[in-house]
């Protein structure tokens, strides 16, 4: 029988993948209107677009950027890296109205970035693969990618450019998906984590890259600040930047797990940290908002603060390393060398001291492998659909339905939100899949691995519980 010709028409798109791309694009339509309801509702509001303007002008005037928050309710402060400050800079030259709105568009293109390369780094070159993938998203994602339009955050932008990165590094472009990589971790310091995993991959170019654009990205402030204030006093406002990052951001969040001044071990933060504390800290406010003052854990009973943060930092060093062996085991395999370098941002996500809703975004990565893998065993398969099933009931579907219960002023899918939050379960639902993708794709290492059955090609390990995904 002779091969098809490359000219034939693709098959015919199925009802489950109909209903996939239909209900993509409600939640599209349903993201739209909710980012025109929160764009005009920053004025009346703090999102964290705020800190960025604020940093933006700061630099462009000689201001300090770094420093307290303003007074008020959840009071935001710029906590990143000065180049973002740069970046961020040429939108303040707009008048306010047109600078936040162009940052609203742009998410948009961010979310699309965002999908398009972490599909392209995992692979998923078939409409089949590309709608399992995109309906794991709309599992996970919503109100990751909800909060980040909603705060104007910059996550998604972080994460595009990350999986850029690695796509590139990927295909044999290392130079390249380096400095990239180095230009993300000038936004946010997190994509550092992922050098160690890169280099016992074998990516040395890429890390060498990496670390050299990072070096050499850290005199970007040095692009406003000499115009402004000559060569030298420029060059050493550019450097002394950096330093007040350190001491004002960096110093305080190492040694005593603060953000902008306050341990922020709220609802919304699904730090190993935070959730440790709302179960077992001793009078840890769950809100900023001082209606809510006296919402306070501990849920289950008291545990000295020490020992909670300590027992976070070790477990998150546990999944970093679990990540490390993962990418060790599975370098010369796709799904696994995406899957351990999203697996390790991760770990390092939940070890910080804020893991907000919004940064959960970066699972896009992550998920992306699961789409098209290999060898899958039928029990994990089982669990994954149990899992999402529960994220869907007890997560993404309540934040989808919150809003039009409240049209008609019932708060009962509000309260199942708030105690899914409070009591962790989206660290609890991060921590499963990051357990599920261990073990799927050591799972699929050991198949490839493992001598094939002249009959059927297939591999001992591959009969009885295991089949092909």
């Amino acid at each position: 029988m002779s091969p098809p010709s490359p000219t034939a028409a693709a098959p015919p798109t199925t009802s489950p993948e109909k209903l996939i791309i239909g209900t993509a694009a409600v939640c599209l339509g349903l993201l739209l209107i909710a980012s025109l309801v929160w764009f005009f509702g920053w004025d009346n509001s703090n999102p964290d677009v705020t800190a960025y303007w604020r940093a933006g002008v700061n630099l462009r005037q000689g201001n300090p950027v770094y420093g307290p928050a303003p007074p008020g309710v959840s009071p935001k402060a710029f906590i990143y890296p000065p180049a973002f400050a740069v970046l961020f800079a040429p939108l303040t030259t707009l008048p306010t109205l047109w600078g936040y709105a162009t940052w609203m568009v742009l998410h948009g293109v961010f979310l699309a970035w965002l999908v398009w390369a972490a599909a392209r780094l995992a692979g998923l070159g078939t409409r089949t693969a590309q709608c399992r993938y995109l309906a794991l998203l709309l599992l996970w994602l919503p109100a990751a990618v909800g909060g980040d339009f909603q705060e104007g955050q910059v996550n998604l932008l972080v994460a595009a450019m990350v999986a850029t990165a690695l796509l590139l590094i990927d295909e044999r472009r290392p130079w390249s998906g380096g400095l990239m990589l180095a230009l993300a971790t000038h936004i946010k310091l997190l994509p550092l984590v992922l050098l160690l995993p890169l280099l016992i991959q074998g990516r040395r170019q890429a890390v060498a890259a990496a670390v050299a654009g990072t070096i050499a990205l850290g005199l970007l402030p040095a692009v406003l600040t000499i115009p402004l204030e000559g060569w030298s006093a420029g060059l050493w406002r550019a450097v002394s930047l950096h330093v007040d990052f350190w001491q004002s951001v960096v110093a305080p969040a190492l040694s005593d797990a603060e953000v902008a001044g306050a341990q922020q071990f709220y609802v919304l933060n699904n730090s190993l940290t935070a959730v440790l504390h709302r179960l077992f800290g001793t009078a840890v406010a769950f809100s900023p908002l001082p209606a809510l003052a006296s919402w306070r854990g501990p849920l289950l009973f008291g545990i000295a603060s020490s020992l909670l943060r300590a027992t976070a930092l070790s477990a998150g060093l546990m999944l970093y390393v679990s990540a490390l062996v993962l990418a060790h085991r599975t370098a010369h395999r796709r799904g696994g060398r995406v899957a351990a370098l999203g697996l390790a941002y991760i770990a390092a996500q939940l070890t910080a001291p804020t893991y907000w809703e919004h940064h959960l975004v970066f699972l896009a990565i992550v998920l992306a492998p699961w789409a098209d893998i290999e060898i899958v065993d039928t029990r994990i398969r089982s669990a994954l659909a149990a899992l999402c099933a529960t994220v869907l009931a007890c997560w993404s579907g309540p934040y989808l339905l919150d809003p039009f219960a409240r049209l008609f002023e019932s708060n009962t899918i509000a309260v199942i939100l708030s105690a899914s939050r409070t009591w962790g379960f989206p660290t609890a639902a991060v921590l499963t899949l990051f357990a599920l993708s261990l073990v799927a794709h050591f799972d699929a290492e050991r198949e490839r691995l493992a001598p094939k059955d002249p009959a059927s090609g297939r591999s001992a390990l591959a009969q009885g519980t295991r089949t092909e995904a």
